[in-house]
């Protein structure tokens, strides 16, 4: 979940991340660090992809999400689903079926997605924005960083790799690096999302560099 913590200390559900889990029965549970590339491997990410997407429509609308104070979720999507020309049609279809706002799911591209082919990656997101999706620029400081991806695409928010956090409470010139980019992305207008916040100490930091 996503906490939205106002200046005045209130805190708030605003929004939730969809992540795929995988336990087998005799092998215990598989980290998504092993089975995501052979899913993308083997091709069947497209329909683990459209599976996610499904599910988190369904979700949405049955569990009344919106009334729970839950805007919108996070759903990751992976570098061959960018590349996949009926992406967007795929969706469509999902969404008409649970008859859900496009504005209520916000799709995730991570910058080693964002790097792989410009072109088809360009015009995959245009259609998307085109029927009403929000887009953000996942684990950011832990790729290539390419500003150019950022001002090309349309992403409304990025966020932040944990690491960049843990990495500020060790020492000053770390600490001095998340200030940097948080100030650089407020003054790109841009909206953030710190992720790996675990400790009250790491909240009152974010809440200082607001």
């Amino acid at each position: 979940f996503t906490f939205n913590i106002t200046k005045s200390g209130d805190k708030k559900i605003k929004s939730a991340e969809a992540l795929v889990r995988l336990h087998d029965a005799e092998i215990g549970s598989i980290s998504p660090e092993e089975f995501i590339p052979i899913c993308e491997k083997n091709g069947l990410i497209i329909q683990l992809g459209e599976f996610v997407f499904d599910t988190v429509c369904h979700d949405y609308m049955t569990f009344e999400f919106e009334k729970k104070g839950i805007e919108y979720v996070e759903v990751n999507l992976s570098v061959v689903q960018c590349m996949n020309t009926e992406l967007s049609e795929s969706f469509e279809k999902i969404i008409s079926k649970y008859k859900i706002s496009p504005s209520h799911i916000n799709l995730e591209i991570t910058e080693s997605a964002a790097v792989s082919n410009q072109t088809i990656l360009s015009r995959s997101v245009s259609n998307l924005q085109k029927m009403g999706f929000s887009f953000s620029l996942d684990d950011y400081g832990t790729g290539y960083s390419n500003y150019t991806y950022m001002y090309s695409l349309p992403f409304n928010l990025i966020k932040l790799d944990k690491s960049i956090l843990w990495l500020a409470t060790e020492n000053e010139n770390n600490y001095i690096l998340l200030q940097s980019t948080i100030e650089m992305l407020h003054k790109m207008d841009y909206h953030i999302v710190c992720e790996g916040v675990e400790k009250e100490e790491q909240v009152k930091l974010l809440q200082k560099l607001n």
